[in-house]
């Protein structure tokens, strides 16, 4: 009985359930913008194949991929949660003008709430700017409070004309 129990809880786990039954899950397709802490832009299309296009800040997204995600995720260890959704992102350039290095990588873990995307992300890459004693440094930069709303296709432009006033 007990190595019946050990089973069914893994299938959960895998099926992504709450003990109540399967969790369906499907990508949120379209287009999302919005902003994290610190303040970041977002602009992101995922597209029915789960591709993304778009930008983090100043970077452009060279490739990435979007999950459901099916596994619990540690947040800053203090708890489990558990995020709908894994972008696996890599970037071109800074994310910003004041960045000291490269985030080649960039992971979003999002959940969709009330029509928005809502979860933080994460990047880890090494400094541009390297100290004398020609060790090298990696730097860790945390998203948090990252929202997301979808972009109906009329105010695409919109989005597009504002965040070129920004820059």
């Amino acid at each position: 009985m007990y190595a019946l129990s050990i089973v069914a809880g893994l299938w959960l786990t895998a099926v992504g359930g709450t003990g109540l039954g399967p969790r369906i899950v499907t990508l949120p397709q379209g287009h999302w913008s919005g902003t994290g802490d610190p303040a970041i832009r977002f602009a992101l299309y995922i597209g029915a194949d789960g591709a993304v296009t778009g930008s983090i800040g100043d970077a452009a997204i060279r490739s990435g991929r979007a999950f459901v995600n099916k596994a619990d995720i540690i947040n800053s260890g203090r708890s489990l949660v558990h995020q709908d959704y894994r972008l696996s992102l890599d970037l071109t350039g800074p994310i910003s003008a004041s960045d000291d290095f490269s985030h080649r990588h960039f992971t979003l873990y999002l959940s969709l709430r009330a029509g928005r995307l809502a979860g933080y992300g994460m990047s880890e890459g090494p400094r541009d700017s390297q100290p004398t004693s020609g060790a090298t440094t990696r730097a860790t930069l945390h998203v948090t409070n990252v929202v997301l709303s979808r972009v109906e296709e009329d105010d695409l432009q919109l989005v597009s004309d504002r965040m070129q006033q920004q820059q």
